[in-house]
């Protein structure tokens, strides 16, 4: 995937949360899988 292409699929999230982390952003996403929710850390922003 070259860096003018992004990957797109849609997400039920049902938290969005940024933080300062040791590697710089970190973006948090909460989200229903099946019956329990679960949290997904994605790349710091500078590698976005």
């Amino acid at each position: 995937m070259s860096s003018t292409q992004r990957h797109t699929e849609p997400l039920d999230v049902h938290l969005i949360a940024a933080r300062e982390g040791a590697a710089g952003l970190e973006v948090l996403l909460s989200r229903r899988a099946g019956d329990v929710y679960t949290l997904a850390r994605l790349r710091t922003a500078q590698h976005l």
